[in-house]
């Protein structure tokens, strides 16, 4: 029974191969092959892969899942993705959150999330900022605060264990201090002067970053920030402080350095991004980069054909 099964695998791989060859050069990629492909559409140009996820309406949530796994030593030296918002409106936000979750390619225990998230109002614009864990299930308030999911356990980055500094840390440089602004999940401001700013998300090994590529009428430039040092002291700490060392075991013995040290031990990472508080049918986005490189039409349809072969002998 088993060897019928991998044959017909085989068979329909070749024949998704075959596809993909005959489509080369068409703009929508074959989502055939993609995980969970029912729950979003792709399509790429020159300027990265356009993906629209659509929302499950009891939930109000979105998903979509990278196809391909990141390479570790890469990601540490480059960076994770570059992300923006692609809104029908930029003045109505489609989501107000969004949880980025790295997973190790063979255990899904070693895990790390990135929690972008809207949070409290100042001056008529939202402050958006980031926290991490390593956990993947989370509570998150309108009023911006992270919890895991079942617990009063804070999920915490250097923005609140930096005291003062939330213009390095913690927060993305996205905010302004006027009533018209840009920012990441929409924008106060319309036209060219206030577009929705792309942002770099970045993990070395140690720290979890942000870079936010500002081009409005309050700021130009590349501005970076640290939104966690996952091996900072009060960060393992703090992290865990609300927490049962008994009743949530498997959660408390992840914030050690031993386990940050040994994250994605395989070498290689799965990528799954969940937006959340979602308004609309479908949240639409931009990857341009992956890794730090741009990822147009004719490279993801190579990396569609590679994650077929690897389908091909995983039985």
């Amino acid at each position: 029974m088993k060897k019928r099964k991998n044959k017909n695998k085989l068979c329909f791989a070749l024949l998704t191969l075959s596809l993909l060859f005959s489509a080369f050069g068409v703009s929508a990629l074959n989502n055939n092959i993609f995980a969970n492909a029912e729950t979003f559409t792709v399509n790429a140009d020159e300027n990265g892969l356009l993906i629209e996820a659509n929302v499950d309406k009891e939930s109000k949530i979105a998903s979509f899942e990278y196809w391909n796994y990141l390479d570790y030593e890469t990601v540490k030296s480059s960076e994770l993705f570059t992300i923006a918002m692609t809104p029908e409106n930029q003045t109505i936000a489609e989501a107000n959150n969004m949880v980025v979750s790295l997973y190790d390619a063979v255990d899904e225990n070693q895990c790390l999330s990135i929690v972008i998230n809207t949070g409290t109002k100042y001056y008529n614009s939202a402050s958006t900022y980031g926290v991490v864990s390593f956990w993947d299930d989370f509570t998150i308030a309108t009023s911006g605060t992270v919890s895991i999911k079942g617990t009063d356990q804070s999920v915490v980055g250097s923005r609140q264990l930096v005291d003062g500094a939330y213009s390095s840390h913690g927060s993305i440089d996205i905010i302004g201090w006027k009533e018209t602004t840009t920012g990441f999940f929409s924008a106060n401001g319309e036209g060219d002067f206030f577009p929705l700013t792309p942002v770099t998300l970045g993990f070395n090994g140690t720290v979890v970053s942000s870079i936010a590529h500002r081009n409005d009428a309050q700021k130009v430039g590349e501005y970076k920030r640290e939104i966690a040092n996952v091996l900072h002291n009060d960060f393992l700490a703090k992290s865990v402080n609300n927490l049962s060392a008994e009743q949530h075991k498997e959660i408390v013995e992840r914030y050690t350095e031993e386990y940050v040290n040994s994250l994605f031990s395989s070498g290689k990472i799965k990528v799954k991004i969940t937006f959340g508080g979602c308004t609309s049918e479908t949240v639409s986005f931009r990857l341009s980069s992956i890794m730090g490189e741009t990822v147009t039409e004719q490279k993801d349809i190579s990396i569609s054909i590679l994650c077929v072969w690897q389908h091909l002998f995983i039985f």
